[in-house]
C-alpha cells in the first residue's frame, strides 16, 4: 500500500470520473496536479487531511459544489489552483488561514457571495485572481501589499476596492 509521495503529477491525461477520497490519506510532501482532465463531482473533504501539500492543481476540469472548508487547514507554501471548473457557493473564511500561500486561482467558476474579510490575512500571496465568477460581489479585503495589480485580477466580477 502506497502511503506517501512526493508529488503525483497526472495533469492532461483525459482523466474522468471523481477525485478518489482515499487521496487523501497519503501523505504528498510537494503536490497533486490533476489540471486540464474530465474530472466531475465534488472536492473530497478529505483534501484537507492533505497537511504537509506545498501545491493542489486542480484546475480545468468539470469539479462541482463548493469549496470544502477543510482546503484552510492546508499548508500551502506555494499554490491553490482550482480554476476552470463549475465551482459553486461562497468562499471559506477558512481560506484566511493559508498564510503562506504564494498564489490563489479561483477564476472560472460560478462563485458567489462577497470575499471574506479573512483573506487580508493572505500576507504572503503574490497572485489572486477570481474573474469570471459574476456572482462575487461586494468589497474586496485589503490584499498585501506584496500583490501587484497584475497579479491581482478581479475580472467582471462585481468588486469593489475595499
Amino acid at each position: 500500500l502506497l502511503s506517501s509521495m512526493i508529488h503525483l503529477g497526472l495533469g492532461s491525461n483525459s482523466l474522468t470520473g471523481s477525485i478518489p477520497t482515499e487521496l487523501g490519506l497519503l501523505a504528498f510532501s510537494n503536490g497533486l496536479s490533476l489540471y486540464d482532465n474530465g474530472l466531475t463531482g465534488s472536492l473530497p473533504t478529505e483534501l484537507g487531511l492533505l497537511s504537509s501539500m506545498i501545491h493542489l492543481g486542480l484546475g480545468s476540469n468539470s469539479l462541482t459544489g463548493s469549496i470544502p472548508t477543510e482546503l484552510g487547514l492546508l499548508a500551502f507554501s506555494n499554490g491553490l489552483s482550482l480554476y476552470d471548473n463549475g465551482l459553486t457557493g461562497s468562499l471559506p473564511t477558512e481560506l484566511g488561514l493559508l498564510t503562506n500561500i504564494s498564489w490563489l486561482h479561483l477564476y472560472t467558476n460560478s462563485l458567489t457571495g462577497s470575499l471574506p474579510n479573512e483573506l487580508s490575512s493572505l500576507t504572503s500571496m503574490g497572485s489572486f485572481i477570481v474573474e469570471n465568477n459574476a456572482g462575487l460581489c461586494g468589497a474586496v479585503p485589503t490584499l498585501s501589499a506584496s500583490i501587484s495589480t497584475t497579479g491581482t485580477n478581479l475580472g467582471t466580477a462585481c468588486l469593489t476596492a475595499g
